[in-house]
């Protein structure tokens, strides 16, 4: 494989500081509610329901509170480490799924088991979310034979776009398919990737510029019909991708292009 993906995932010096600092804030909510525990004991004497006034419903107990607080922990962790962005929006919605249901402690162990698990998964992890990226890409534009299996210099893509009182922008259930295009350009390019800063930057130029976007990575004019037609210019990139696509099917891909 041309690209390596691992080499996008670091894991900082302040890892085991982060570490650190969950489990004290752990322990600080645990004896705030130790103490408010202790506070309502009191106040049942007079009457007086201390818990009710200082927290809701949803909090009754230690353990609700830190669930949240433990999602924050995992979803910081993903962004410093580098993993946020070789995972696609399915694969994303699919971790942060699981976190919300059932978060897990945010201690030493879990952490390098989790960073371990991702680390050795990156390179499949990241090919899987191209590959299935311009696989749904291709049934939006009719090119050759070969379009599930190639990521194409130009492409059309159908309800992309929407109109806006101050112009046209990027319709608000497309942007997750447009930070999947983008996160992969990036990655491959060893560029750092911003969720929705290239669905912001196509806002700000189709506004001013007569509906056409022109950076490094993209030409993008976008059309009140709701089609957006997107250029990639960085041919090096391509390659890459069509790289990846191409060792990811394997025979597969020979055999429908004979």
């Amino acid at each position: 494989m041309t690209y390596d993906p691992r080499k996008s995932v670091a894991v900082p010096v302040t890892i085991q500081e982060a570490i650190d600092d969950v489990a004290r804030i752990e322990q600080l909510v645990k004896d705030a509610y130790r103490l408010l525990d202790m506070a309502d004991q009191i106040g049942e004497r007079h009457k007086i329901r201390v818990k009710a006034q200082v927290h809701n419903r949803h909090n009754l107990h230690h353990e609700a509170a830190l669930k949240p607080i433990r999602v924050q922990a995992w979803q910081r962790l993903m962004g410093v480490t580098g993993l946020r962005q070789i995972m696609d929006t399915k694969a994303l919605d699919e971790f942060e799924g699981q976190l919300y249901k059932d978060a897990p402690g945010f201690t030493e162990e879990s952490v390098r088991g989790t960073l371990l698990s991702k680390l050795q998964d990156s390179e499949t992890m990241f090919a899987r979310g191209l590959v299935d990226m311009f696989r749904k890409l291709s049934g939006a534009y009719k090119t050759n034979s070969d379009a599930a299996f190639k990521v194409p210099r130009k492409v059309i893509i159908g309800y992309m776009v929407t109109t806006t009182m101050n112009g046209l922008t990027v319709s608000h259930h497309s942007a997750s398919r447009l930070d999947d295009i983008d996160r992969v350009f990036r990655t491959l390019a060893g560029q750092k990737f911003e969720s929705y800063a290239l669905h912001a930057a196509f806002g700000v130029s189709w506004q001013s510029s007569g509906n056409v976007h022109e950076c490094e990575f993209y030409k993008a004019k976008a059309y009140k019909n709701g089609n957006l037609h997107l250029e990639f210019k960085r041919e090096d990139l391509l390659e890459k991708a069509n790289d990846i696509i191409a060792q990811w099917y394997g025979s597969t891909l020979g055999a429908t292009r004979k």
